[in-house]
């Protein structure tokens, strides 16, 4: 497993994929971006513990899942469809 040596924020960044069930765009905001010892640079999004109140009073992020299929969109990009997704703000 990689280690990160690097996190810069950033801001303006997206990544948003289609989501298989409803086909509806789910959109996350990318909080930072990571470097690993091995040169690969990933999508840090803000995450969340799903309904464990005691559990959220720690943010934190995690990396785009690799199971999940889509692309990183600047916001000057996003489309109306997106856009409303991610005034949704999900996390992860």
């Amino acid at each position: 497993m990689s280690k990160i040596i690097q996190i810069t924020p950033c801001t303006d960044w997206y990544y948003a994929y289609i989501d298989k069930d409803d086909g509806d765009w789910f959109v996350s905001p990318i909080a930072a971006w990571a470097l690993t010892d091995t040169g690969e640079v990933l999508g840090l999004l803000p995450a969340s513990y799903a309904g464990d109140p005691a559990k959220d009073k720690n943010p934190h992020l995690v990396p785009v899942p690799n199971a999940v299929v889509g692309h990183f969109v600047h916001e000057s990009k996003l489309s109306e469809r997106q856009k409303t997704a991610a005034a949704r703000r999900p996390h992860f």
